[in-house]
């Protein structure tokens, strides 16, 4: 039995619930698997295969989410610098995490 069919055989025998509407013995689960190098012929037809699952009713619980690297302009990121640098000069004028998490809880 190849590999496709034994992911086949082990998703067929999963039980598949709805969020939120679970038993609470059943763990739901959430992977992330990069695809790299896209160009490559086996990158595509795996992309391929797993798209084509998702239009299936049996695969409902199959999500595709395609995510940029980089999703901050560079201007995000020069903003992000600047006030990573300032941090860094003036930290004493910021309070301690534990200080505002006790006045949080506090309230």
């Amino acid at each position: 039995m190849n590999r496709i069919n034994q992911a086949n055989k082990y998703v067929n025998n999963l039980k598949t619930v709805s969020p939120g509407n679970h038993p609470k013995n059943i763990l739901i689960m959430a992977f992330t698997i990069r695809i790299e190098k896209t160009e490559n012929k086996l990158a595509k037809n795996l992309l391929t295969y797993l798209q084509s699952l998702t239009q299936t009713k049996e695969y409902d619980f199959l999500q595709i989410i395609e995510e940029e690297e980089d999703i901050l302009s560079e201007e995000q990121k020069k903003e992000l610098d600047l006030r990573y640098s300032h941090f860094l000069q003036h930290h004493d004028e910021y309070p301690d995490w534990e200080d505002v998490k006790h006045k949080f809880l506090q309230q």
